[in-house]
Parts: structure tokens; sequence; C-alpha cells
């Protein structure tokens, strides 16, 4: 049975305003979430300044590292030295996608964002990159990066090693962080997003960022979802948004093939029916 996104939205109101996000091109969903990310930020910024009004540049940008980040950020002298800036997470993908290009690493956005620009549009203060980063190329993205971003050569040592699953990097200026995720060899469906990942212009520009299939992101936060023991109502909502907004454009057989190679037909399945797509 089909299941609006908010108790207080009409089945039929959803379903035309998501035939309409069907409708626009990604590129244009994209635009969309930078300028709003933007405009809030700025909204948030003033604020803060004026709630701290007796505090220096540098006092007010360790102040907003400790409510972002946490205290033990405050220290780091990278961080705090550099004034800050308001970007948007699709500013730092941008930017972290030419440096991955440019050592020739393979990466997709992933993660909130590209579920809402598939899908139904949420506030996320971060990005979530997938990468095939041989340990050949360790170095060169440590030194790539060391201009804009701060990264701990030891949490990517830890993530290659596959002690976690990821590292972080810090954008210095606006301390927006993105979340990197090593793509093992032996798995084959990170490996089969990877191969399927669109490339996306940006802005009327030659910027250029390379993005997770619609499928593979309600693939992924099915998976997501069924870890937190399905509990996790944002990723649900997230995977119901692409449905709902993507439904002419999506390859069901590759939802179904990979879906049962991952041991989430139930919850696709339950997924396709609060969607109507059984």
């Amino acid at each position: 049975m089909y299941k609006t996104q908010a108790a207080d939205t009409t089945i039929e109101a959803e379903k035309i305003w998501f035939e309409l996000i069907g409708k626009m091109p990604i590129e244009t969903r994209i635009m969309q979430h930078h300028r709003s990310s933007i405009q809030s930020q700025q909204i948030w910024w003033d604020l803060f300044k004026q709630q701290h009004n007796n505090l220096t540049n540098k006092q007010l940008k360790i102040e907003y590292i400790k409510l972002k980040l946490g205290e033990q950020y405050c220290s780091i002298n990278k961080l705090i030295d550099k004034d800050f800036m308001i970007v948007s997470e699709i500013d730092l993908a941008v930017t972290l996608g030419e440096i991955l290009d440019n050592l020739n690493i393979p990466y997709y956005l992933g993660g909130g964002l590209a579920s809402s620009f598939w899908g139904e549009r949420r506030q996320t203060e971060d990005a979530d990159i997938a990468v095939i980063l041989e340990p050949e190329k360790v170095q060169q993205l440590i030194a790539a990066l060391a201009t804009e971003f701060y990264v701990s050569e030891v949490a990517i040592d830890d993530a290659m090693r596959g002690s976690t699953n990821t590292f972080n990097v810090i954008h210095i200026a606006s301390v927006i962080k993105a979340d990197i995720y090593p793509i093992k060899q032996s798995n084959d469906f990170d490996l089969s997003a990877m191969s399927r990942r669109k490339q996306v212009q940006l802005f009327s520009t030659n910027k250029l960022i390379y993005i997770v299939s619609p499928e593979d992101i309600i693939l992924q936060k099915l998976r997501w979802y069924k870890i937190a023991d399905n509990y996790s109502q944002k990723q649900w909502r997230d995977v119901l948004g692409v449905l709902k907004a993507r439904r002419k454009i999506l390859d069901f057989d590759y939802l179904r093939l990979w879906s049962n190679y991952l041991k989430l037909t139930p919850e696709l399945e339950k997924a396709f029916d609060e969607t109507n797509l059984t």
C-alpha cells in the first residue's frame, strides 16, 4: 500500500510532486540543492556570529569547529588559522572529484547527497565518496589534499588495512567533512556500482562530477537500513524518495538481481509495496 513521505501530505499531491522531480534533469536537482545549502549556511552563520559577537574571527572559528567536529579538533592549527568560508557540500565534492580525477582514482558521490539528487532532498552536513584507492596512490592523494584539506594519515592507513571502512577529510576553510570509502576489490556489488556511476556536468560550466546511479543508491540505502535492524527511518525515506521520483527510469531487473545477492529482497519488496511498484 502506497505510503506518503509525510503524514500531512495527500497521496495525489505527493505523486504529482515526485512526478515533477522525476522530470527534472539531475543537473537541476544538484543546482537546487547547492543554492539551498548556501542559503541555509549563510543564515546559520549570521546567527552564530550574533550569538558570539564578542569573539575574534579566530575564536569564532574555534567555537564553530567545536560545535561541528568536536573539541579534539580545536587544537589543530591548520583548521583554526584559516578564515571561515561558506562552501556547500557539493562544492566540496566537486573539489575532491577534481583531485581524484587528476590522480586517476575512480570515485563516485553517494550517501545523502546522491539520494537527495535522485529523490527527495534533505539536509546533510557532509559528503560520502566511494573510491578505488590503490596503495601506491595513497601518498599522492595525501599530497594533493594538503593545500585545502586536513587529513589523518593514520586514519587512511587504518581504512586501507581494513581496520575501518572509511576515513575523513576536512575542508580547512569551511570545516565541512567528507567521508571517503575505499572499495575492496573483493566486493562485487561496490565494483558494479562504480562501473555504473553517472558523470554529470554542473552549473553550466566545465565542472564534472561522478554520482552513484539511482539503482545503486537504493541498494546501498537498503543495506544501511538493514544494518540498523530496519530502524533507520532516514535511510528508508531516502529509498522511497528515489523509487518514487525515478520509477520511470529504474532498472528493476538490476535491483532484483543485486537485492537477492545482498540478501535484501524482503526490504526491496517492502519498498516496492509502499511505492506501488509491486
